[in-house]
């Protein structure tokens, strides 16, 4: 698509919030659908507060009493105390919109939560896309429209929109750009931990309380986390035998609460040639990949929420669309195929001790059918290949590291240490240990895991 700018832009959005404010005092849709469009008429206002305070700079002057509760109005639909009455779950859109009608209006619901996080990435094109897809499916309910045709005008937007949503998607992944995270990384008082509201994520008391746990260790403690984070990265490339000097990025992902750690992994990385990539997890159902948040993040909302709609692309999904996705991959990674190539993987700072899941079956979320989990399966491989064409997998590398956060019970504090004591450890001692074990363990064709002293099973 030609590239859009910012006036024609600010016109497409005022245009549709001027619609939008209307919708709650009509009664032009049929009966049964006129609460849904109200509640998203009515939410999507809040939003346009959120956007007007964010453009016009008073956002970050707000108390943090007014920024916490706006935080929690951006996601409010989802939490899990609203969610049993909300649209935007599956169960009951089906029950008050009817089965396919439901469908179609709960994936318009799903769709449109992620305009926070379009907001404060000064996503404009998507924020207005996606406005302009709730006035077209409301026209739609209005005029009658039969389901398939709703599910038609999905269908359309997915691939239409496809170019935009899935080519940002690679760039973010490959280019380092200004964001809401570079910007806190660079320029955040880390004491102040209101500074996590300023990403547009969700934050509960996990987020905050692991900023302040982080603000209040020695500053040599948080180096050595960083340093370990880092240098397990370049030791992947030592190790492999790979040329850590032709690369000129790479992409950290990170939860929010571990700033002070991830802004000395970034000047590291820096010292290493390597610029940092930062991006946040996918919102768009073209993106998503199932339950799983790729990218830097902020609390689950609601992860029952995640898991319903896991697979809301079994909407619209068939071979056009998925050759479509394709294709825009294949263009915009060769546009930008130089610094693809310079890109050196990812690495990443994940968490444990977070409260257990266990999903409630929803019938009438949204599943792929035989034919869809072929398809996905194989849009998915030939995705990997394309990438790989690209970010060359034999010249890459990655590393991971994990820490506990509050949730993990009231021992938090000293479990963080005891983290923090091991993943410090001698690399090079250990290193050898451990090269040891795998010698062993390669010299046999299986593995007998026991617990308790009871054989349990072979894995071979």
């Amino acid at each position: 698509m030609t590239k859009i700018d910012d006036r024609e832009l600010d016109e497409r959005y005022e245009l549709s919030m001027g619609r939008i404010r209307e919708i709650p005092e009509e009664e032009a849709a049929p009966e049964r659908f006129r609460e849904y469009f109200r509640n998203m008429a009515h939410w999507l206002k809040e939003m346009d507060h959120v956007r007007s305070l964010l453009r016009s700079g008073a956002y970050r002057e707000l108390p943090v009493a007014e920024r916490s509760a706006l935080n929690r109005k951006m996601y409010e639909p989802v939490l899990p105390e609203r969610y049993a009455e909300s649209y935007m779950n599956p169960s009951v859109a089906a029950e008050r919109l009817g089965k396919e009608e439901g469908a179609c209006l709960c994936f318009l619901a799903a769709e449109l939560a992620g305009m926070p996080a379009w907001l404060f990435d000064g996503f404009s094109e998507a924020v207005d896309a996606h406005l302009e897809l709730f006035i077209e499916i409301y026209n739609a309910v209005c005029s009658g429209t039969e389901a398939k045709e709703l599910k038609d005008i999905l269908y359309w937007f997915v691939s239409d929109y496809c170019d935009v949503l899935a080519a940002e998607r690679i760039r973010q992944g490959i280019e380092p750009a200004e964001n809401p995270a570079v910007r806190i990384l660079r320029e955040a008082d880390l004491e102040d931990v209101s500074y996590l509201y300023d990403y547009g994520e969700y934050v509960t008391e996990n987020e905050i309380e692991t900023a302040r746990h982080l603000a209040s260790l020695d500053e040599e403690t948080v180096r050595r986390m960083a340093d370990t984070f880092t240098e397990g990265f370049r030791l992947g490339f030592v190790h492999a035998g790979k040329d850590l000097s032709k690369k000129r990025t790479v992409n950290i992902r990170y939860r929010l609460g571990f700033e002070r750690m991830i802004r000395l992994a970034v000047s590291n990385f820096r010292q290493m040639g390597l610029e940092p990539v930062i991006f946040r997890a996918a919102r768009s159902v073209i993106n998503r990949r199932g339950v799983h948040r790729i990218g830097y993040a902020g609390a689950d909302p609601n992860p029952q929420f995640a898991w319903d709609h896991r697979e809301d692309l079994a909407l619209v999904l068939d071979g056009r669309l998925a050759e479509r996705k394709l294709s825009v991959m294949r263009s915009t990674y060769e546009q930008h195929k130089e610094i693809a190539a310079q890109h050196a993987g990812p690495a990443l700072c994940e968490v444990f001790g977070e409260t257990p899941f266990e999903p409630a079956p929803c019938r009438e979320a949204l599943t792929f059918s035989g034919r869809q989990q072929k398809l996905s399966a194989q849009m998915a491989a030939e995705a990997a290949s394309i990438t790989n064409r690209y970010i060359i997998g034999s010249e890459r590398s990655f590393t991971i590291i994990a820490f506990p956060v509050p949730s993990i019970g009231e021992q938090y504090g000293e479990i963080l240490r005891e983290t923090i004591r091991i993943n410090t450890l001698d690399a090079e001692r250990y290193g050898n240990i451990q090269q040891t074990m795998i010698e062993a363990l390669d010299q046999g064709d299986r593995v007998i895991v026991k617990v308790n002293d009871e054989i349990q099973y072979p894995v071979v």
